[in-house]
């Protein structure tokens, strides 16, 4: 989500953007490509996405207004979304191989659910050194509903909770694919009218 960039107060930072971003909904990605690079890295390019674009921004923004901490390396318009598999300092023949075998082997596009954000630190100038010390789940679109909901919610029956489980997979799909499919937005309402008819009640 954003490139790495050197700072003292890491525990500090990490802290202030979980607290910042807690609310964020998980979401859809689609990986569009592999990418080899100079027989030194090997990649997974993600479509971007009006949401992705908005995060990006509003870490930059977090991060300068509260640290002062600029844009680093390839930030800002026109970074590109992606997630590094493999990486050396030299060139070595065998990250182009497995590379190749991999991009042979992969289903390219496919869609990946994304569920929780992690934070990671690394010594400078040390490839292979990051390790995530910290995270935050990303939150289902309907979950404050259902916790708003808990009392009732113990008198679903199978019906109903089926049918909220199905509601909450379509709401994340329409809302992180940008859907605009009128059957299926039509039916995701009627069955979340249904349900909220029936809470009304209790």
């Amino acid at each position: 989500m954003k490139t790495s960039f050197n700072v003292d107060e890491n525990i500090a930072v990490i802290q202030y953007l979980k607290e910042e971003l807690k609310n964020i909904n998980a979401i859809q990605l689609e990986v569009c490509n592999l990418t080899i690079i100079d027989g030194k890295v090997i990649g997974l390019d993600i479509e971007e996405n009006t949401f992705l674009r908005e995060l990006h921004n509003k870490i930059n923004l977090l991060l300068k207004e509260k640290f002062n901490i600029g844009l680093s390396g390839f930030d800002g318009e026109g970074f590109k979304f992606h997630s590094t598999l493999f990486q050396e300092n030299e060139y070595n023949e065998n990250i182009n191989k497995i590379g190749l075998v991999l991009k042979e082997k992969m289903k390219i596009p496919f869609l990946v659910n994304i569920k929780e954000l992690s934070f990671g630190i690394s010594e400078v100038g040390r490839v292979g050194t990051y390790k995530v010390i910290d995270k935050i789940e990303l939150k289902n679109p309907i979950d404050k509903l259902i916790n708003d909901l808990k009392e009732p919610m113990a008198e679903l029956n199978n019906m109903q909770l089926t049918q909220l489980n199905f509601l909450r997979d379509e709401v994340n799909y329409i809302i992180n694919n940008n859907i605009k499919d009128e059957k299926k937005i039509e039916k995701a309402f009627d069955m979340l009218v249904d349900l909220l008819y029936w809470f009304g009640e209790k």
